[in-house]
C-alpha cells in the first residue's frame, strides 16, 4: 500500500459540470475550519504552459531543466516538466506531506483509485449511472447544477456536501493514524487483506494491534534498517536473512570474531 499521510479527494466530472465551483467552496470551508489544504488541477488544454515564452524561467526549462522554481516576494512557483502520462499521484504528493487535505480537480484516472475518495460532478442522469459503475473506492457524493435524483444540487446543497466531506476527512484521519502505527507491509499474516483493513477493524473494535504478527515479533527481531532517518518495517524472515548475510560477510574480515547472535543495525543516507 502507499504510505498515505493525509486524506485525498478527487473532484471528477466532465467540462462545465461544476468541478471548480465545488473545489473553490470546499477549500474555503476547510480553510475556515483550520485545515491546511493543497489542491492539484489537471489542465486538458493541449501544449498548455503556465510559463511565458521568453521569460527567464522559460529559458531555464527550454535549456533542459526538468524542474524550475520561481521565487518571488509573495509566492513560490514550481514548474515540473513532465507529461500527463508520467503523472504519478503517489510520487507527486511527497512534497505535500505537511498538508492536512489534498484535493485533485479533474484526473479521471483517479476514478478507479481506491485510495482516493471521490466527489463526482454530473450533468445528467446517464453520467451519474456511468460514473457509478466505473468508480472504485469511497464516493463522498454526486452533485450537479441540474435537478437529478441521487445528486446534491449545486449551489443549494453545498452545506450538505461540505458536511459529508468533513465527515469523511475526520474518519479517514483516524484510520490513517491507526494505519501508520502498523508496519504497512500488507503481509496478510493477520488474516486481513491489508494493514488498512486491519486498521479499520481496530477502529471498529473487531481487532487489535496484537493481531499484527509483524508487531508481535518486533521484539524478537535483531535487525534494524533505517533509510533517510525512517525505520523500514521488515518481517522476521527478511530481518534474519539480512542479519545473517551481514554477519557472514563481516566474519570473513580479518580480526573480526562473530558469535552469530549479534544484532545488526543498518542506516542508509542519501548524499
Amino acid at each position: 500500500m502507499s504510505r498515505l499521510k493525509q486524506p485525498r479527494i478527487a473532484v471528477i466530472g466532465y467540462k462545465n459540470s461544476g468541478k471548480t465551483t465545488v473545489v473553490e467552496n470546499l477549500v474555503k470551508a476547510l480553510a475556515n475550519k483550520g485545515f491546511k489544504v493543497a489542491t492539484v488541477k489537471h489542465i486538458s488544454e493541449k501544449n498548455f504552459s503556465i510559463d511565458k515564452e521568453g521569460s527567464d524561467t522559460w529559458r531555464h526549462s527550454n535549456s533542459g531543466a526538468k524542474l524550475v522554481a520561481a521565487v518571488a516576494e509573495a509566492e513560490t512557483t514550481l514548474i515540473i516538466k513532465s507529461e500527463f502520462k508520467d503523472f504519478n499521484a503517489e510520487k507527486f504528493i511527497t512534497p505535500l506531506d505537511d498538508f492536512d487535505v489534498l484535493i485533485f480537480e479533474g484526473f479521471k484516472n483517479l476514478l478507479v483509485d481506491e485510495e482516493v475518495a471521490k466527489i463526482i460532478c454530473v450533468r445528467s442522469r446517464d453520467e451519474l449511472k456511468r460514473f457509478s459503475k466505473e468508480a472504485k473506492g469511497y464516493i463522498i457524493g454526486f452533485c450537479s447544477f441540474n435537478s437529478i435524483e441521487e445528486a446534491l444540487k449545486l449551489l443549494i446543497d453545498l452545506p450538505k456536501l461540505i458536511e459529508l466531506t468533513l465527515k469523511f476527512i475526520n474518519f479517514e484521519r483516524k484510520i490513517l493514524d491507526l494505519t501508520w502505527k502498523l508496519p504497512q507491509l500488507d503481509c496478510k499474516k493477520c488474516g486481513y487483506y491489508s494493514c488498512r483493513e486491519l486498521a479499520l477493524k481496530i477502529y471498529e473494535g473487531k481487532a487489535s494491534f496484537n493481531d499484527c504478527k509483524v508487531l508481535e515479533s518486533k521484539n524478537l527481531i535483531k535487525t534494524k534498517l533505517i533509510v533517510d532517518n525512517n525505520e523500514v518495517p521488515i518481517q522476521r524472515f527478511v530481518a534474519e536473512m539480512i542479519r545473517l548475510t551481514v554477519l557472514g560477510m563481516a566474519s570473513a574480515l580479518k580480526g573480526v570474531s562473530i558469535n552469530g547472535d549479534e544484532k545488526v543495525f543498518i542506516e542508509v543516507k542519501k548524499e
